[in-house]
């Protein structure tokens, strides 16, 4: 069972003073990050932020260069365009 004891109150309001604080630093990247459909990831201090953007998830490698971004013929990939991705669309059968 848990108690509280002096130390571990003073742990949890330290904790939630940097919570506090990093969310009022953060506040304007976070909203712009989720007006743009970002995900905003908190580390456990609330002192750290992780920005992504979910649309990564649908980069995959270049199925006719195999990322490598070079035709077989030493141009840039007519597919990719030279980058070694493209981005999988689930709609189209050929994707990838």
């Amino acid at each position: 069972m848990y108690q509280r004891t002096p130390r571990s109150t003073v742990l949890t309001r330290i904790f939630a003073m940097t919570s506090r604080l990093g969310d009022t630093l953060f506040a304007r990247a976070d909203d712009r990050a989720r007006d743009r459909g970002w995900q905003v990831a908190r580390s456990r201090s609330g002192l750290h932020r992780s920005y992504r953007d979910p649309r990564f998830d649908q980069l995959q490698q270049c199925s006719w260069c195999h990322g490598s971004g070079r035709s077989p013929h030493g141009g840039d990939c007519a597919r990719c365009y030279g980058t070694g991705r493209v981005v999988h669309d689930p709609r189209r059968r050929d994707a990838g």
